[in-house]
This record gives C-alpha cells, structure tokens and sequence, in this order.
C-alpha cells in the first residue's frame, strides 16, 4: 500500500532567515491565528554560514534575505517535521519555486562580486 503524502498550505511572512535553506516564519492558519516555525527547505543544501564554508554560505543566506524580504505573497507546503524539530517545506513567492530564484539570485551576486574585484 503507497502512503499519500499530505501537504498543507500556508500564507506566511518570513521572520529571520538562518542560512540559505532554513528560516523562521509566521504562518497563517486563519482566523486570526498565526503560528511561528522554523522552516527547512525540502531537497536543498547550501553552504553553512559557519565554518569552512563560510564565505559561501553567506552569499547563500544574502540571496534569500533578497528573495524573502520582499512584499510578495510567500506560500509554504509543508507535511512534517525533519529530524531536528524543522518543518520540511517547500516555499513559494509569488507562484515562483524558491530553489530556482536562490540559484537565480547567487549566480547574480557572484557575477557582481567578480565585477568589483
């Protein structure tokens, strides 16, 4: 028997973005009621902001701050929680896929970053 994966939706306003894949969001479950979580997303890895991988990882977490700081509608999907006690999601602005738009966005910051050296 193949379990269905339920995915609920959520409106959201980001909170504080903790590095390129994970951050900390209000979400609306209407009715007023809102819920702050901290949200991973599914299927992706960047670099850490911490450590040997630093100086990328903080490209990385630029590039969502740029993406999610915006007054856009931000829509996650989510199922479950991920073994750290994070919410797996998958975000959306604006009905765009935020995988694409953070690789969109680091490939602009670092063709701007090699123009300025």
């Amino acid at each position: 028997m193949i379990k269905k994966l339920v995915k609920y939706v959520y409106q959201s306003k980001l909170i504080r973005v903790i590095d390129g894949d994970t951050m900390k969001f209000s979400i609306s479950l209407g009715f007023n009621i809102n819920l702050d979580i901290t949200g991973r997303v599914l299927d992706l890895n960047t670099p850490e902001t911490r450590g040997p991988e630093k100086v990328l990882g903080k490209i990385y977490k630029q590039a969502a701050i740029n993406i999610l700081e915006t007054e856009k509608e931000i829509i996650i999907n989510t199922s479950k929680k991920g073994k750290y006690g994070r919410w797996l999601v998958d975000i959306y602005i604006d009905g765009k896929d935020y995988k694409k738009l953070l690789e969109k966005e680091v490939r602009a910051i670092l063709k701007n970053n090699k123009k300025g050296e």
